[in-house]
């Protein structure tokens, strides 16, 4: 089980992970989080997951990729995103575990532009329930 609760103290921060919507539904405002109305697709995108080095392979990550699907779905997130580098075996091998598969990859005239190892972008169908 994992619990999420926000800390003040750089100290208490163990994993972490954002997730940022992109929808093109209309949201209906004063309500917690994101509701969804209509047909059209809602995707979000799942970026800066980490887990503090003393903690890795405890599933740690895989709880924290578990927790932030569960949040996406309840906002109605139909389609969910991540980047991942190329070079990351480890972090390929558990967003493949966690369910995500192969959607695309960054050309490498843009990773070298950028000055960075190239990435893949995964993909998650989420159903609603």
């Amino acid at each position: 089980m994992i619990t999420i609760a926000e800390s003040f103290y750089d100290d208490e921060l163990w994993a972490a992970s954002s997730l940022r919507v992109r929808s093109f539904n209309q949201f209906r405002p004063g309500t917690y989080g994101v509701q969804v109305s209509g047909a059209d697709t809602t995707r979000a995108y799942l970026s800066n997951v980490c887990v503090a080095r003393e903690l890795h392979r405890n599933g740690l990550a895989y709880e924290l990729l578990e927790k932030s699907k569960l949040v996406a779905r309840n906002w109605g997130i139909t389609d969910l995103y991540v980047h991942v580098a190329d070079d990351n075996e480890p972090a390929k091998k558990l967003y493949m575990k966690s369910g995500f598969v192969y959607e695309s990859d960054e050309p490498a005239w843009q990773a070298r532009f950028l000055d960075r190892p190239r990435r893949l972008l995964l993909w998650m169908g989420l159903s609603i329930s």
